[in-house]
């Protein structure tokens, strides 16, 4: 619509710009400009300027949707339908999407898919800088947790990048938000959980709690098969009680408030590490993970290089690590001699934001 008043509005003034000068050349004297005519260029010049500047509103305010999928290849896209009513809202939607046989990328009890996540933030960025300048750019993840952050930590520099967390039946509106350090932070709590028993210079286990699915994630369950010789957790300080949050649906200016804050917290855990892994699950917002990733990205710390990330397998009931940068360790972690798995340790993708 606004390029159809913008071509429109170009023709007229385009022959009000020729009767004007039809007068301002007679082919006899006198010379004589009608005021007629004069109002009518002036009026579409005016005319044409307001529908340049709505048609630039229009693509600031709605641009190029970009879909970030990245998932296994035995999972379906839930969030297929809701892919495509975000993109009637955008301007033009591109994706970059791949397909994972966890299995095949299994070595050593560890899932490598830093090559995977290198790969698709390569083309990520590809696509958004040879995006056009005068639109909003808005990145759309369906990606296992620990892909969100390794590859939000390669997201471009370009201003306004927006976050959209596509709806699911949990949160049945979308979430969008705009990456920036100018946001006044959420306070969070960090908290040491309670052990059966430690290991002594064992890596430390931090659980990120963002979801619904936080409430089942004890250290018993999540580190079943990995000795620690210590469990924090990370949460909101709204939510006392973790088991609010199956009944508490986050908006995106909360996830805003939450990104830099919880990239902080996660980097003060590590630091108190010293030498020890720290052994990270989480169950948290697509969208939440990538802007930790874009904020680690800013932070002078190494994080990749002593930390492992958890995905929750669904077939196997158990915590695998995933290998989402090149900077993390290709050897899994140490597992307890006899490694179990309780029962009830149930999760749903949704939940775990992977």
């Amino acid at each position: 619509m606004a390029n159809f008043a913008i071509a429109a509005l170009t023709a007229l003034t385009t022959a009000a710009l020729g009767l004007i000068v039809e007068d301002l050349l007679p082919l006899k004297p006198p010379r004589q400009v009608s005021p007629e005519r004069a109002t009518l260029l002036a009026a579409a010049l005016v005319l044409l300027f307001a529908a340049v500047l709505w048609r630039s509103l229009i693509h600031r305010r709605t641009g190029t949707l970009f879909y970030v999928r990245l998932l296994a290849d035995d999972m379906p896209d839930l969030h297929d339908t809701a892919i495509q009513i975000a993109a009637r809202r955008r301007m033009s939607l591109k994706s970059v999407t791949r397909w994972a046989d966890l299995p095949t990328h299994t070595h050593q009890s560890v899932i490598d898919l830093s090559a995977t996540c290198a790969d698709i933030a390569a083309a990520l960025e590809t696509v958004i800088n040879t995006d056009r300048d005068d639109t909003a750019y808005t990145i759309a993840p369906n990606i296992l947790w620990p892909a969100a952050l390794a590859i939000g930590a390669e997201l471009p520099i370009v201003d306004d990048l927006q976050l959209l967390e596509l709806p699911d039946p949990r949160t049945p509106h979308p979430i969008t938000f705009t990456l920036t350090k100018a946001v006044t932070p959420a306070t969070l709590v960090t908290e040491e959980l309670p052990l059966d028993t430690t290991t002594p210079d064992a890596p430390v286990g931090l659980i990120l709690a963002f979801a619904p699915a936080a409430a089942r994630m004890t250290p018993q369950v999540t580190y079943a098969e990995y000795p620690i010789s210590r469990c924090q957790r990370i949460r909101p300080a709204a939510t006392e009680d973790i088991t609010q949050l199956s009944r508490t649906t986050f908006t995106g200016p909360e996830i805003a408030t939450f990104a830099k804050p919880l990239t902080e917290a996660i980097i003060a855990v590590q630091n108190q590490a010293g030498a020890r892994e720290v052994i990270i699950a989480a169950a948290m917002p697509k969208v939440l993970a990538m802007a930790i990733g874009w904020h680690l990205a800013q932070a002078t710390t190494r994080f990749f290089t002593n930390t492992r990330l958890l995905h929750y397998d669904q077939e196997t009931n158990t915590y695998i690590p995933i290998r989402a940068h090149p900077a993390q360790a290709t050897r899994p972690p140490a597992k307890h001699p006899s490694a179990h798995r309780p029962n009830g340790a149930e999760a749903d993708e949704a939940d775990l934001g992977s």
